[in-house]
């Protein structure tokens, strides 16, 4: 069994400054109550899709494939900044994507479809599109680091998306392992 999701890889410039942001919050006396997300892991997740047996993980890639030649290159904005649920409630903090066109929802939709031919329902819940920059431990202890980066300027970075990644997810006390299944190409004439 293997631990599947579905995701867009963020530029390397968009991760180095994503990274410099994280680094500077990271810092903060208060950050242990917050878990940082380790730079390399920084991504877009489009669909998680679960505990995958063997026998399925192909049948998985080739709807991914034939999902990402439904689809052209197009670009996304790295901006704004959130928490989810909600500011007051904060678990998990977020830099938003803008993506005119619903490029992402569009992708995930179809990934839906593919995987419920397959059996596998997959996570259904609507997307929003975002970027996991960290994940609160202790809601209490983090409320003036959360509400630090709350109130901060993010500008605003744009960049291209030619791929989907499959990634495999494994679990670990030190933190989650993201290892690439497959790199699926976009339609570079869609």
């Amino acid at each position: 069994m293997k631990r599947v999701f579905v995701a867009i890889d963020i530029s390397d410039e968009a991760r180095r400054i994503v990274a410099a942001r994280i680094s500077a919050f990271r810092n903060d006396a208060s950050s242990s109550a917050i878990k940082w997300i380790r730079p390399d892991n920084l991504h877009l997740t489009l669909q998680f899709v679960g505990d995958v047996d063997n026998g399925q993980l192909q049948p998985v890639v080739n709807s991914v494939k034939k999902i990402s030649e439904q689809f052209r290159k197009f670009r996304l904005s790295l901006q704004g900044v959130g928490a989810f649920p909600s500011p007051s409630k904060a678990r998990v903090l977020w830099i938003g994507i803008h993506d005119e066109d619903s490029n992402c929802v569009k992708i995930k939709e179809s990934l839906e479809h593919e995987f419920r031919q397959l059996g596998i329902a997959g996570d259904r819940k609507p997307v929003t599109p975002h970027l996991t920059v960290a994940r609160i431990k202790d809601p209490r202890a983090a409320r003036p680091l959360i509400e630090k980066y709350l109130n901060t300027e993010f500008e605003p970075i744009d960049f291209d998306v030619a791929k989907i990644v499959t990634y495999e997810s494994k679990l670990l006390p030190t933190g989650s392992i993201y290892s690439k299944i497959a790199t699926l190409a976009l339609d570079p004439n869609g």
